[in-house]
């Protein structure tokens, strides 16, 4: 999908759903960017505890997380949350303020900053004002919402 439409897709949602499996050859994904958009645009998330999930959505304050492959445990979650409309606002605001705390741009460049001054190499500060640029770009949906 286009940037625009994705944007256009969750500001009509409620909830946003991403269940992420260990595969059977037991390949996992990294931390799926998807759902740091989702919460910066202030859905709350069903997902599953795999790979980098439980460090970017919050169990009970940002979404819901499951077991992995658990259809019992992925329908109890969406029945929760479609049952309790009132929580969705309040886990909205919480994932968004932890994307933006966490992964917006200032935060990403303190980050790079505090990490740069330890290493204490120019050449290390050089190649992260190149690298900057793809940074803004990746985080460019948290000024669109």
């Amino acid at each position: 999908q286009k940037y625009d439409r994705v944007v256009e897709l969750m500001r009509e949602s409620h909830i946003f759903v991403l269940t992420s499996v260990t595969s059977h050859d037991n390949d996992k994904e990294g931390t799926p960017t998807v759902l740091l958009e989702a919460q910066a645009s202030g859905l709350p998330v069903v997902s599953t505890y795999h790979a980098g999930i439980p460090e970017i959505v919050k169990d009970k304050e940002s979404g819901l997380l499951v077991p992995e492959r658990d259809i019992d445990a992925l329908v109890s979650a969406l029945h929760e949350l479609l049952s309790n409309s009132e929580r969705w606002e309040k886990m909205g605001k919480q994932g968004r303020e932890f994307v933006k705390d966490t992964h917006s741009i200032p935060a990403m460049v303190d980050r790079l900053e505090t990490i740069y001054n330890a290493i204490g190499d120019g050449t290390y500060i050089l190649l992260s004002l190149q690298g900057l640029s793809k940074i803004h770009r990746q985080m460019a949906w948290l000024r669109a919402i």
